[in-house]
This record gives C-alpha cells, sequence and structure tokens, in this order.
C-alpha cells in the first residue's frame, strides 16, 4: 500500500493494522470505523477530505499527513505521532473544527484567539518597558 493511490476508496469497517500507508493517497477515502492502530508508520499519507469517524489511530505514526478537512469525529488517536501534519480545517475527534494553519495539533479558532490575545499583552507590556 506504500505510495498507492486509494482516493475514494471505501475501508470503512476494516481492520488495516499493519498495513504501511506511507505516501498513499487516501484523500476522500471513506475510513470510518476502520482500526489502523498499530506501532508503525502511516508517515506523509493524504487523508485531506477522508471520512475517519471512529477511525483507530492509536500509536500510529501521522508525522507529515495531510489530514486537511478530514472528518476525525470520535476517532481514537491515543499516543499518535502527529509532527508535522497539517490538520487545517480538519473536524477533531471532539467535533471541534480545527483552525489554519493547525501543523502538529489541532489548535481550534477560540485556542487561536487565546493565542492572540496573549500575544498582544506582551507586546504591550513590551511597550510599557521602552
Amino acid at each position: 500500500m506504500n505510495n498507492s493511490n486509494l482516493s475514494r476508496a471505501d475501508l470503512s469497517n476494516t481492520i488495516l493494522r499493519w498495513v504501511d500507508f506511507s505516501g498513499a493517497d487516501l484523500s476522500h477515502a471513506d475510513l470510518s470505523d476502520a482500526d489502523l492502530a498499530a506501532e508503525h508508520a502511516i508517515k506523509k499519507t493524504s487523508f485531506s477530505n477522508a471520512n475517519l469517524q471512529q477511525a483507530r489511530f492509536d500509536r500510529s505514526n501521522l508525522s507529515g499527513a495531510d489530514l486537511r478537512n478530514a472528518d476525525l469525529t470520535g476517532a481514537s488517536m491515543l499516543q499518535a505521532t502527529l509532527d508535522n501534519a497539517d490538520l487545517s480545517e480538519a473536524t477533531w475527534h471532539d467535533s471541534s473544527v480545527c483552525s489554519w494553519p493547525s501543523i502538529g495539533q489541532c489548535i481550534t479558532e477560540q485556542e487561536s484567539l487565546k493565542v492572540v490575545i496573549e500575544l498582544q499583552q506582551d507586546e504591550q507590556i513590551i511597550d510599557l518597558f521602552q
């Protein structure tokens, strides 16, 4: 499955443990209720716009994966590695939507706003000391 084109594939309700999807294109695929939990790499895989509802990615290495606009509602991501994974505009496992850009972690609009406010406050503090 390495570097395969599985765009629009229906892999729902399947057990896919130990399948190496590294570099594969699973954009627009349906992996709802699929079990991909394993201690292996799914690096640099495109899951953009994929239905990943209830999928299990426990202990999977999703480093560099493209998860833009993917639906991860109810997905299990326990101990999953998301280094440099693009989660922009994805629906996260708790049904919140990741803002753009969300690289390596899901940053919600509320969290993004909090960071902006904190940065503005830091700038004001710096201005006071100058």
